[in-house]
């Protein structure tokens, strides 16, 4: 389980997203690509925007979706779930992903409104916060499914509460509830000036989704080196930085490239009148970098971690160089953690199309209007639904899971033993492209250098850099390669002790070991105590309970965290390392019972500057936010359904409200229509599987 949840400092962690305010004509041919007009005006040539069947042809993902040796059929990532990390709902119900899957369609040409896409609230729905946090939103979640057609996407949305940023909870939900496969991020918030509970949280959640085999994919950010700034200002005014977001050891970071047709568009993209335009084939990239003194610091974010201590706002260092992180030309020998690992398309030059807000609605006519996107925040959702793929067509290699994990271990070593990589799979040559075999299209052509930047100067370069990582991707012969990168097989072996009549919250021992299955040596890395939750078949929903870092070769621990209910499955899994492949052990059945719960009522208020206050009383229309935190008496694990709110028994909101990752709900809007008079109000918990109602009022 995730060791508890970020505080707020002064600033919420920005969404990675650039897009258009007005929305651009198009219009929408039955059984096509829609036709889209985008003329030359203001001395710029017509622009060449994305849709997913462009990205199929670019990074060659059609011969992935048509049929593929690996399994001899098709893969559009069917089963495989990818979590979206979100602090704002979806318009109208997610309107915009379906109208993007009808008018525009998926990547494999699959024109459908019935796109695969969920959404998990938790706690009290935020609603649409409109702006960049909608458009983030629905972004991340347009693309992963677009890109992997077959998955099921689940957005899982936060609202922000009086001491926790919604995307903080948004992490530990995905995590805690291991929910996914595949999480994907498209925020940032600059390491520099982090506090060093916000680093170490930070990574101790990538390590703890890693350890059950979520592959975690973060956008590096848009403002070059320069982490601390708005990239939609210049010059820069803050040193440089880093996203600590991206910057653990255990995610993929997500940089960004920019198309270079070198003059001749045509010899790339298609075009018939009115424009529609469709890719011919890969075209060579550059780094991104769109910055200038007006136009701002759009560029893609990479650089050396260097944690805050030059800030004076903690003790941390530079996250340690992993192991993972060498083998590859180019790779800087500095002992810290570099950033990205990957990249892909991000300009403006060739943006993504998306709809908002009702956009892609067709009339009568067919017509309809789209939005230009771009940023990393489009190239790490794009990330993880290739991911996804690649999760379903090596469904197997790694026992009955069929997650992968921390994937840097095998884009490093794919990099680190292809002899083709750098120097024929350069990337950025306009007459030779990549060999045909080349998993990284490695970009040597730009850098990311902002203005206003002092003290580092990033350039592309051959093999790895700190602009574009490894390259961007072949996602063909990703696919068809990822499983020559082979890992010893391990056994791992689970003992609980009790395992009949257990409390929630109480001690039971724990025992995992892991080794070899065959010849000798030690595995390392990190192991986690999985429950299922769902049907008595060991294969439904699970949960992270526990989880450490093995210690020669074994974790032996107390959990306090196994969940209420049962009869269910428990079992260990090992998430593997750089030499020795994952495992799940043999597996218990328990049942837990459970223990009592208590209920803290908050009645809050805001001064004129915003500070935080309990309220006793004032004016009527005083604004009053109602909080309610839930928690057992042993003080661990963390309560889940609802509270309802009354004022002189009384529903104060319509309905209960639901608690969110946290242990706790909200008023998200406050209340301002408490009528005068003395109110007493109470705050009463329904209970769940793990923790019995508690009520109290004041």
């Amino acid at each position: 389980a995730v060791a508890g949840v970020l505080t707020l400092h002064n600033f919420l962690k920005k969404p990675a997203i650039r897009f258009s305010r007005e929305a651009i004509p198009a219009k929408a041919i039955p059984g096509k690509k829609p036709q889209v007009t985008f003329p030359p005006q203001n001395g710029q040539p017509a622009i060449n925007a994305l849709a997913p069947t462009d990205y199929a042809v670019i990074y060659n993902i059609n011969p992935v979706y048509g049929g593929n040796p690996v399994n001899g059929g098709g893969d559009i990532g069917t089963g495989i779930t990818i979590g979206v990390i979100g602090r704002s709902n979806l318009f109208n119900s997610g309107q915009d992903v379906h109208d993007f899957g009808n008018v525009v369609g998926a990547g494999n040409g699959t024109l459908s409104a019935n796109v695969n896409i969920g959404v998990i609230l938790n706690g009290p729905d935020p609603g649409d916060l409109g702006g960049g946090e909608e458009a983030e939103a629905t972004l991340d979640s347009t693309w992963s499914t677009a890109i992997a057609p077959g998955a099921n996407v689940e957005l899982v949305v936060s609202a922000t509460t009086n001491t926790t940023d919604g995307i903080d909870l948004s992490e530990t939900y995905i995590v805690e509830n291991n929910l996914a496969d595949v999480m994907t991020e498209s925020f940032s918030a600059c390491e520099l000036y982090a506090t060093d509970s916000q680093l170490a949280g930070a990574s101790a959640l990538a390590e703890q989704a890693a350890a059950q085999g979520i592959t975690y994919f973060v956008s590096t950010g848009d403002d070059g080196a320069e982490g601390c700034d708005d990239p939609s200002t210049a010059p820069a005014s803050y040193p440089i930085s880093v996203n600590y977001l991206a910057s653990t050891a255990f995610n993929v970071a997500v940089g960004g490239t920019m198309f270079n047709e070198d003059g001749d568009p045509s010899k790339y993209w298609t075009s018939s009148p009115p424009v529609a335009e469709t890719a011919i084939s890969y075209i060579p990239e550059s780094v991104w970098n769109e910055s200038s003194l007006t136009n701002g610091l759009w560029s893609s974010s990479g650089g050396a971690s260097a944690g805050n201590i030059q800030s004076g706002a903690g003790t941390t260092a530079g996250v340690p160089k992993p192991y993972w992180q060498s083998g590859v030309v180019g790779i800087p020998s500095d002992g810290v953690r570099d950033l990205p690992d990957v990249s892909l398309t991000a300009a403006g030059h060739d943006p993504y199309l998306l709809c908002l807000e009702g956009s892609c609605e067709p009339n009568s006519q067919g017509q309809f209007f789209i939005y230009f996107v771009s940023g990393t925040s489009a190239s790490a959702p794009s990330f993880a639904g290739i991911m996804a793929l690649v999760d379903k067509q090596t469904q197997g290699t790694a026992g009955y899971f069929t997650r992968q994990g921390l994937a840097n271990y095998v884009f490093y070593r794919l990099a680190a033993t292809q002899s083709a990589y750098p120097s024929l799979c350069s990337g950025s040559n306009a007459s030779t492209p990549p060999a045909s075999n080349c998993v990284f299209n490695d970009v040597t052509v730009g850098n990311n250098v902002v203005p206003g930047e002092v003290g580092s100067d990033y350039q592309a370069g051959s093999g790895y850099d700190l602009t574009t990582g490894l390259g961007s991707v072949n996602v063909a012969n990703l696919v068809n390669q990822w499983g020559t990168v082979t890992f010893n097989p391990t056994t791992t072996t689970l003992a609980l002790n009790p395992t009949i009549n257990i409390t929630h919250g109480s001690a039971v021992s724990v025992n995992m070991a892991v080794a070899p299955s065959t010849g000798t040596g030690r595995p390392t890395g990190d192991v986690s105590l999985l429950a299922e939750n769902g049907p008595v078949d060991c294969f439904g929903p699970t949960a992270a309970t526990d989880g450490r870092t093995l210690l020669n070769g074994s974790a032996v621990f107390s959990t306090y965290k196994l969940p209420g209910g049962g009869p269910y499955c428990v079992w260990g899994h090992y998430a593997g390392d750089a030499t020795y492949a994952p495992s799940d052990s043999n597996i218990f059945m328990v049942t837990v019972s459970p223990e009592a719960s208590t209920t803290a009522l908050s009645v809050l208020t805001v001064d004129a500057l915003g500070n935080q206050l309990n309220f006793t009383g004032g004016p009527f229309g005083s604004f009053v936010y109602l909080r309610a935190d839930v928690a057992g008496q042993s003080g661990f694990g963390v309560a889940t359904g609802s509270v309802t709110f009354l004022d002189g028994g009384l529903p104060i909101v319509n309905g209960s409200l639901p608690l969110n990752g946290e242990g706790n709900t909200a008023t998200p809007n406050g209340i301002v229509n408490f009528d005068t008079g003395t109110h007493t109000i109470t705050a009463s918990y329904s209970g769940d599987a793990s923790f019995n109602p508690s009520i109290t009022a004041q």
